[in-house]
This record gives structure tokens, C-alpha cells and sequence, in this order.
């Protein structure tokens, strides 16, 4: 496989896709409100407390999500900290933990603790985006079929042990940590069996299962429109 990277990325966003059946946003998010509840009680996810982490700087930010690099008090350890994310990623990211190329989840935090909101406490990828790493590095053969294992390696992981399609696979949302890949960014993803259709579409023009696009037909997405 080799890796192509196109000099302009277009960028898809419309509403995101409807699931007949399934309950309102509003209940989504208190159904994944109150299974996060019931993890952190079981100190299954860290709670960060508000102080524990300083020196916060910003490293990026999109149309939903802003990310921050953090250290932990008191310590040299580098966090990466996504802020404006919902249950149901937080949820999914802890499910997706536990494989050497899923971005690893340390905990949540919040800034406030009058907020319901939490910030996911990541991994921190010291070499970046796979989009940026492909622009600045000369990647031979034998490393370009390793990234190609790794990344194929996490989608199965996802697909087969954990259920989870991930719904927004690019190389923007793939990290570079210690030369090695880490999938990262569950924002757009679901449980597999969930009866999503495509009256939306959110993505990376380049990297959209096409079957997406016809909104004349409702397609449901699944594992396929990851491996696109």
C-alpha cells in the first residue's frame, strides 16, 4: 500500500446521520451519561480533579472539539486534553482502550465542576497527525506496510472485540506516537448494530465511503465504510 496524500483535503459536513429507532440524542446521551456515572464510581475511568492538571496550550481545534496538551501537576507528564465532547465519546473511547494502536485513555477531568460536561485526559501522540507526518517525512516500503498493519490491526480491533464503528477514519484522526500509529477520535462513532443511516454526511470528502453521498437511498453505515 502506498500512502497518497492529496495537497488539499475537502471537508464534507451536514447533519449527522438518523437512526430509526433509536432513542433522541437527549436520551442517547443520558443512556452513555449514566454508564460513564456508573465507571467512574467504579474508579473504572480516573477522575481528574479540576487543579491536577496545569499549563494547559492549545494544539488544535475543529468544527466540535478543541485539543490541548496539559501537564499533571507536580510532574513532567504530558497529557493530551480533548475539551467539548459528549457521553457517548467517552464512553466509546474507554470502550476502544486496551489495543497498542488505539489512542490510550488516561481519564476525564473537568475545568468546572458545576459543568456535565468532561474532557477526555488522552495519550499524548509526540509525532502528530499521520496527515502532517506523511507531508514531512520520507516514508520507505517496509514502514509504509508496517503503518498499513497497525492501522489494520485497530480497525479490527474495533470491528471484532469492541463492536465500534469508528465513522470518521482519515489520516488526520490517526496519531504518530513513538513511530508507532494510534487511531484516535471516537466523536462520530457508534455501536455496531445501531440502525444509522445516511441522512447526513460528516466527513473527509476523500475518505467517504461513496455510498454515502447518494442521499436518494438510506444506506446503513457499517464496518465497510470504515475500510473505505
Amino acid at each position: 500500500m502506498v500512502f497518497f496524500l492529496p495537497q488539499k483535503t475537502n471537508l464534507l459536513k451536514f447533519p449527522f446521520s438518523a437512526c430509526p429507532g433509536f432513542p433522541l440524542w437527549s436520551q442517547l446521551e443520558e443512556c452513555y451519561s449514566n454508564r460513564v456515572k456508573v465507571l467512574l464510581e467504579n474508579n473504572t475511568i480516573k477522575q481528574y480533579g479540576p487543579r491536577d492538571l496545569v499549563d494547559y496550550k492549545i494544539i488544535g481545534f475543529g468544527g466540535f472539539a478543541s485539543v490541548y496538551t496539559a501537564k499533571w501537576k507536580n510532574t513532567s507528564t504530558v497529557y493530551a486534553i480533548k475539551k467539548f465532547v459528549s457521553n457517548k465519546e467517552v464512553y466509546l473511547t474507554h470502550l476502544a482502550d486496551g489495543h497498542q494502536n488505539i489512542i490510550r485513555l488516561h481519564g476525564v477531568t473537568k475545568l468546572d465542576l458545576d459543568k456535565k460536561e468532561y474532557l477526555l485526559v488522552l495519550e499524548c501522540a509526540d509525532g502528530g497527525t499521520l496527515r502532517n507526518y506523511l507531508r514531512n517525512n520520507t516514508i520507505d516500503w517496509k514502514n509504509q506496510l508496517r503503518f498499513a498493519k497497525e492501522i489494520a490491526s485497530a480497525v479490527l480491533w474495533l470491528h471484532d472485540d469492541k463492536g465500534i464503528v469508528h465513522g470518521d477514519l482519515h489520516s488526520n484522526n490517526i496519531l504518530i506516537h513513538k513511530d508507532t500509529i494510534k487511531l484516535a477520535d471516537f466523536g462520530r462513532s457508534f455501536e455496531k448494530g445501531k440502525d444509522c443511516y445516511n441522512t447526513g454526511v460528516y466527513g473527509v470528502i476523500l475518505y467517504v465511503d461513496p455510498k454515502l453521498l447518494d442521499q436518494r437511498l438510506p444506506y446503513k453505515i457499517n464496518e465497510k465504510s470504515d475500510v473505505y
